[in-house]
């Protein structure tokens, strides 16, 4: 089954398969580079995550640590004064009075608000979660409550409290510092994390204690159900691409959970907002790429069709030359015949005419039936050759002897007018060499060929002494004198004069390329009548 497959391959085949391996190659290794750039953005997105999420785990983690400070504070303050202590002046004087804090409040064991750093009315605390987690007896802990309305300030604050004791260990009350929430991210609002970007500190309660979102600040909202969630549960810190829980946002996020603190931080890229660079410039090489595959693609077709019309006008040669050679072979097949007749009867006429002129007749006949025929053998072994019927046969030739061959044929004709045919070719290429298929025969028929058009040879005598002379003062005087008319002209030349006069046209007649050692003008006139003499 191949061979039929493989004779139907050609340069067309090559071409297609060789522009559809660039257009594959190319855009292998395009998408390749893009997939590292997006690897690397990404890596990018989640270290720049990690980083700012260290940030906000440090700036949180001593914010808390400030407010329970200020916590321990406030209660050593009150088991040693009691409520006779100014919550206001300990405020200002010990703390700073930072703005940090919405409000300071003490509760005593009853949950009612005693002390606290702003004008208050009688209130009870005691279905508060941060008061009520207090109540039983059990060790010191820092409290961080949801975001909660606060009853005395009315602002939306985390209540961070810590357990009042008596000196058995009974409840005492409750010092509660109320932190305002938006100051956990407000750090964060120079740090461009993008118009989608989250920062968010989340309780391991689910609950959100601080979120903003671009210039947008929430709280409140419970994300414990989450697959984001979940991850933050399953260990301390680390990084994932995930939907956001809240607005369904894909980001870039990164957690960790602050030191001994309830507490995680939790900072989201917006995956749309930070691979923009990187997808402007993936459609752009994408556009490039589909353009060149398009422009090679074109190219290779314009190339196909290009090759499969030379291929067309190939076959159609080959059909051409192949039909030459067989009306040739067909043809010199049918001139064989007649010729083998005609040289057969030349033959015949001339063994029995003899050496009288019919003989030479027919000797002539016969040598150009041999010269027809050994053009028809030529025709007949070129159409051989291009049908394949016939091998080369190479093999080493003395190009001496090939000119010797050559011109043996004018030899005969050159001794019978006494013409010296110098052996030029023996003495200059007798040592050359060449490989040729059947030189010597090709020699002999290139003989026989040029034969009919010998060369004409002047006898040695008056007229070859004067031509030699020519260039001599004397030869120059004499042919100034038959100019002016002092000389009388040679025979020949009269002879040419009378003929041009009794036949002005036939004068003037050109040779044709053929004719058997006659030329136009003159010179042919002067072999015609040498021949007539």
């Amino acid at each position: 089954m191949w061979p039929p497959v493989l004779r139907q391959l050609d340069a067309r085949w090559l071409v297609g398969l060789f522009a559809l391996a660039l257009v594959g190659a190319g855009w292998a290794v395009l998408l390749t580079q893009l997939a590292v750039a997006e690897q690397g953005v990404i890596t990018a997105a989640e270290r720049e995550a990690r980083g700012l999420v260290r940030l906000f785990d440090e700036h949180a983690l001593r914010t808390v640590a400030g407010a329970d400070q200020a916590a321990i504070f406030l209660r050593q303050r009150y088991n040693a004064l009691g409520q006779s202590m100014d919550i206001g002046e300990e405020w200002r004087t010990s703390l700073g009075g930072s703005d940090l804090y919405n409000l300071l409040t003490i509760v005593d064991a009853h949950a009612d608000v005693v002390l606290s750093t702003r004008p208050f009315k009688a209130v009870n605390l005691a279905d508060r979660p941060h008061i009520r987690i207090h109540l039983p007896s059990g060790p010191d802990r820092f409290h961080i409550s949801r975001p909660v309305l606060g009853r005395v300030s009315h602002q939306w604050s985390l209540q961070l409290t810590r357990r009042i004791s008596k000196p058995d260990g009974s409840f005492n009350g409750v010092v509660v510092v109320s932190l305002d929430p938006a100051y956990f991210i407000r750090l964060y609002s120079d740090i461009d994390v993008g118009h989608f970007g989250s920062i968010a500190l989340v309780g391991v309660d689910g609950v959100v204690r601080a979120r903003r979102v671009g210039e947008a600040e929430s709280l409140g909202q419970d994300i414990g159900a989450s697959e984001l969630f979940a991850a933050m549960q399953a260990s301390e810190s680390g990084s994932m691409v995930r939907n956001g829980p809240i607005d369904g946002r894909r980001r870039f996020y990164a957690y960790a959970r602050l030191r001994d603190l309830p507490l995680y931080a939790l900072v989201g890229l917006d995956c749309t907002e930070t691979m923009a660079t990187y997808a402007a410039q993936r459609r752009h090489a994408l556009l490039l790429a589909g353009v060149a595959s398009v422009i090679v693609l074109a190219f290779s077709a314009g190339l196909i069709a290009l090759i499969g019309r030379l291929i067309a006008s190939r076959a159609l040669a080959h059909a051409a030359n192949r039909a030459k050679s067989r009306f040739l072979s067909n043809m010199s097949h049918e001139l064989r015949t007649p010729l083998t007749g005609i040289l057969g009867y030349a033959e015949l006429l001339q063994a029995e005419c003899g050496t009288s002129a019919h003989g030479m007749f027919a000797g002539a006949i016969h040598r150009c039936g041999m010269q027809l025929l050994g053009l028809v053998e030529s025709v007949l072994e070129l159409s051989g050759l291009e049908a394949g019927h016939c091998a080369l046969e190479l093999r080493m030739e003395t190009l001496g002897e090939l000119a010797q061959q050559a011109m043996s044929g004018q030899r005969a004709a050159a001794a019978a007018r006494a013409a010296a045919a110098a052996d030029v070719w023996r003495r200059r290429a007798a040592p050359l060499r060449l490989r040729s298929h059947q030189a010597a025969a090709r020699a002999r028929h290139l003989a026989a060929q040029r034969g009919r058009c010998q060369p004409r040879f002047r006898r040695r005598g008056p007229a070859a002494a004067e031509r030699h002379a020519g260039a001599t003062g004397a030869a120059r005087t004499r042919q100034r004198q038959r100019r002016a008319g002092g000389l009388a002209r040679p025979p020949v030349r009269a002879l040419l004069h009378r003929r041009r006069q009794q036949h002005p046209q036939q004068g003037r007649r050109r040779s044709r390329p053929g004719d058997r050692g006659t030329t136009g003008g003159a010179d042919g006139w002067q072999h015609h009548a040498r021949t007539q003499q």
